[in-house]
């Protein structure tokens, strides 16, 4: 599961659904590992109007998530056809679900 973190403990927040794989505030979906890049990825999603938003959007801050940047284990491959040296393929390691945090902000609604 995520890190999470209550900005304000005890203030209410918005409805969610938070799983080892994915956060849901209302129709909007993060999931982690579709997410990851090669560098941190801060995502965050907003209340503005009725209606949540993420990135950009103007509202009030709901929740940040931050998953951290994709790892790599290097193997080794196939052979080099020109040099015959082997090749170093780099293979992305899976998501770790306990490295993604998740900043749960008070909600009013």
């Amino acid at each position: 599961m995520p890190q999470i973190t209550m900005i304000q403990p005890g203030a209410p927040v918005a409805p969610i659904a938070i799983s080892a794989d994915r956060l849901t505030v209302g129709d909007i979906t993060i999931d982690y590992a579709v997410e990851q890049q090669d560098e941190a990825v801060e995502i965050a999603i907003r209340h503005s109007a009725g209606a949540f938003t993420r990135d950009g959007a103007d509202g009030a801050f709901v929740a940040i998530v931050r998953i951290p940047p994709r790892q790599y284990t290097e193997q080794p491959g196939e052979t080099d056809p020109m040099t015959g040296a082997p090749r170093i393929e780099r293979v992305a390691l899976p998501l770790d679900p306990s490295a993604v945090s998740v900043e749960l902000w008070p909600f009013a609604g």
